[in-house]
């Protein structure tokens, strides 16, 4: 498209437009691709998130996945990728109990209607991210207040409930997949994060880092691989008094055997110190390279030394 031209962005990569799609997965055939994941919307095939179904959404999906296949490419199905359907985020999202059961649900159906061709699932697609990002700039501009990107601390801790529902559904709808005996795998997808301070910071900067790394890394994935939170989050939170942890629920998580990890990387979280800030005592800064970058090194080199000393 030339600059200048009268044009928006009603038509992006035109997924949604069948014979372009054709198209683009004969391109992805002719470069040996063997696999492709895609995000199912829960509103495109749930309109309400419970009820009804779409079955126009159905049909586009089991399009895309059937082309797929057709080219001798598989697809990888991710469940849920920030975007609870309207109608349950204004009944809390999740931070409502009865998100557990909405979640399972949805999944149970896709399930049924695409897990006889699709053998590779993921429930959740970088679960930190919905609640350190988007969750609270959400949250504050509902309630016209300046966000605190990534959350506070005190936000995490009043939120713990989201953390503990979404890794309630993860486990239960992990066990409700292998039940059906489908011949698949199913597993969750996770961004680590590693996390880096500058190099003037304190004893006190540098205990803050630890507990930091522990919240992006730790905080989402002992619940699945290890059946339980932190210990030193899941006290510093108070996450047995905000995190509607009921009887039976830790036995149900210790339950499920998720079969993959699925990881994205994008890069270093620089970040330095600031004492009282919400963010466990620090915040994000831009790295020492030349030109700065928001988000970690831009020249490898800068990797070297004391930096990766402190990230081992």
């Amino acid at each position: 498209m030339a600059t200048g031209q009268d044009v928006n962005g009603d038509i992006a990569i035109n997924e949604y437009g069948r014979n372009q799609f054709e198209k683009d997965v004969k391109l992805m055939k002719e470069l040996g691709i063997n696999t492709y994941r895609l995000s199912i919307s829960w509103s495109r095939v749930l309109p309400e998130g419970t009820g009804k179904v779409n079955e126009a959404g159905i049909d586009y999906y089991n399009f895309v996945i059937n082309t797929l296949l057709k080219n001798d490419i598989k697809p990888l199905v991710t469940l849920y990728h920030f975007d609870m359907p309207l109608a349950l985020a204004n009944k809390g999202g999740w931070m409502n109990r009865e998100s557990v059961k909405w979640f399972t649900d949805y999944a149970n159906l896709c399930f049924d209607r695409f897990g006889d061709r699709v053998k590779i699932f993921l429930t959740f697609n970088e679960p930190s991210i919905e609640m350190f990002f988007l969750q609270t700039l959400f949250d504050a501009i509902n309630n016209r207040q300046m966000p605190s990107i990534p959350a506070s601390e005190k936000y995490i801790s009043e939120h713990f409930a989201h953390i503990h529902h979404l890794m309630l559904a993860h486990a239960q709808t992990v066990n409700l997949y292998h039940k059906k005996k489908l011949g698949g795998k199913i597993g969750i997808t996770y961004n680590f994060m590693l996390c880096d301070l500058d190099s003037t910071a304190s004893e006190s900067g540098k205990a803050s880092l630890n507990t930091v790394r522990k919240v992006w890394n730790n905080l989402f994935m002992d619940p699945v691989f290890k059946g339980s939170y932190p210990k030193e989050l899941f006290d510093r939170l108070k996450a047995s008094q905000y995190g509607d942890i009921q009887e039976g629920d830790m036995e149900i998580i210790k339950s499920a055997k998720t079969d993959f990890l699925g990881i994205n990387y994008y890069g270093v979280n620089m970040y330095h110190e600031k004492p009282g800030a919400g963010f466990f005592g620090l915040v994000n800064g831009k790295n020492p390279d030349k030109p700065e970058m928001f988000n970690g090194y831009v020249n490898p080199a800068c990797s070297s030394g004391n930096s990766r000393s402190r990230n081992k």
